[in-house]
């Protein structure tokens, strides 16, 4: 059973935009200053990777739903480094079992 983590909103240069649980790890996506977008995912290591996403040409700020967009994105970053952390993991398993003496 996985419990929703919880987070506390405070002003400051950073934004967390969401905390969500993932096969047994943790994932926290957020935006730093106004164009870096970052995840974190957690369980017992860290493994972290970010984004760099400008305006439009002539814009200032990017908009709410370029936003959303910039977190979706980050966001199925850090599924995928997920899926493939649990791939190496399988394989690790199984090249351990077959270099496993036999008795």
């Amino acid at each position: 059973m996985s419990k929703q983590v919880k987070f506390k909103k405070t002003k400051g240069r950073m934004t967390v935009h969401s905390l969500s649980p993932y096969k047994d790890y943790n994932i926290c996506v957020r935006q730093i200053d106004d164009t870096i977008f970052e995840y974190l995912i957690t369980k017992g290591d860290i493994y972290s990777d970010y984004f760099i996403i400008n305006p439009k040409t002539g814009c200032k700020t990017l908009t709410p739903e370029e936003i959303k967009e910039a977190c979706a994105m980050i966001g199925l970053g850090a599924v995928t480094t997920i899926d493939s952390l649990m791939e190496l993991e399988r394989i690790k398993t199984i090249e351990s079992q077959e270099n496993k003496p036999e008795q």
